[in-house]
């Protein structure tokens, strides 16, 4: 396969700027490799069964080391996209990887930002009883919940079928005291988690692949711990939504849902309201042009104000979603302009107000006449 064709994740710097996603490749050419592996296999449509390798292929085809490719091809397989078979004709046997694995890494994401499953519980309620009218979109967050408050819980599937290299990263996550910022070296996981360097070095790639931890050289070196940002998780979730979401229409009603309430909680909330004031004036006018990313600028302002991490960062991880499943002729086919740049204001104007009820309401009623681009 032609390396110099794999699709790789980009925005357009103004979008980058509205949604607040930059997405920068990795320095570690294992993560850089296992992302575009997987996004191979997604834009190949590798069928299960499907043998992807061997190494000595990979490493020839992407013009990379062994090592390299055996520590992307096992990321993979964590990430269930497969199991390595040995021998001549080994590699990565292709399969349809597990519904809950979105659930899986969302939950270190959440785990990371310190959330716990009661805080993650009561956002989805929020959600939930939005959608009780979309009755596959509402089973659909619910599935995605459901896997997402078990590992939160520290509730998996029975010891053989759960990944081992997972259980150390999430224990690593775990084991993290207040205002710890130093996770130690390679040894000293090894020693604490009565693990092989593989093990360790594979749950430390799949924590770097999520932002979870950093990595340094010299004589300071070692890992430590980092705050996490939303396009890590947002560019892991988006192959496993491919894999399993072949219908958008539900994925419009959670995102116009999650508008719903980001926007009622912003109005009724106790943030800054003042930020808006500048934003509102800028769709005044905007051109026709730069609408678009004004608009995914305005909810995501909402979004912020709301102070709900769980909801925003699932909108986010269901945006990339749809634009990427969407082509760009096709969005901008789909879009009002008028319509968008009226009833964003008019949202603007509701929650400037403090009318919670009137700002749900806007957004109800605009995504009932739009296909809409937000975020």
């Amino acid at each position: 396969m032609d390396n110099n064709n794999e699709p790789i994740f980009t925005l357009d710097p103004p979008m980058q700027r509205a949604s607040g996603l930059h997405f920068v490749p990795s320095e570690n050419n294992a993560l850089r490799l296992a992302e575009r592996l997987e996004l191979t296999i997604l834009s190949h449509g590798l069928p299960p069964g499907y043998v992807f390798g061997s190494e000595q292929q990979l490493a020839r085809c992407y013009q990379t080391t062994y090592q390299a490719v055996r520590q992307a091809l096992r990321i993979l397989q964590w990430r269930d996209w497969g199991r390595m078979r040995r021998g001549a004709e080994g590699g990565l046997v292709i399969h349809t990887p597990n519904p809950g694995m979105a659930g899986k890494l969302l939950a270190l994401h959440f785990s990371a930002l310190g959330l716990t499953a009661k805080a993650v519980e009561q956002e989805q309620r929020q959600l939930l009883a939005k959608l009780t009218e979309h009755p596959v979109a509402w089973a659909l967050v619910d599935s995605l919940f459901a896997e997402t408050l078990a590992h939160l819980r520290g509730k998996h599937e029975a010891p053989g079928t759960d990944n081992r290299a997972l259980r150390i990263a999430r224990n690593i996550l775990r084991d993290k005291t207040p205002g710890q910022t130093a996770l130690g070296s390679i040894d000293d996981l090894c020693e604490r988690y009565s693990a092989g360097k593989p093990i360790v070095v594979q749950a430390l790639r799949v924590l770097e692949s999520l932002d979870l931890v950093i990595g340094k050289r010299g004589r300071a070196g070692g890992f430590y711990f980092s705050r996490p940002g939303s396009s890590a998780i947002v560019k892991a979730v988006y192959p496993h939504f491919c894999a399993h979401i072949h219908d958008l229409a539900p994925v419009q009603d959670i995102i116009n849902a999650i508008n719903q309430v980001s926007a009622q909680q912003a109005a009724s909330g106790s943030g800054s309201l003042a930020q808006l004031t500048p934003l509102h004036a800028r769709l005044k006018h905007c051109r026709p042009d730069q609408l678009v990313a004004l608009q995914i600028e305005s909810f995501r302002t909402l979004a912020d104000l709301a102070q709900l991490p769980v909801l925003h960062t699932l909108i986010r991880c269901l945006w990339l979603f749809t634009i990427k499943k969407n082509s760009a002729d096709e969005a901008m086919a789909a879009l009002n302009v008028g319509l968008i740049k009226v009833s964003t204001e008019q949202i603007l104007m509701a929650v400037q107000k403090q009318d919670a009820d009137e700002a749900g309401r806007l957004v109800g009623h605009y995504f009932s006449e739009a296909v809409l681009l937000d975020l």
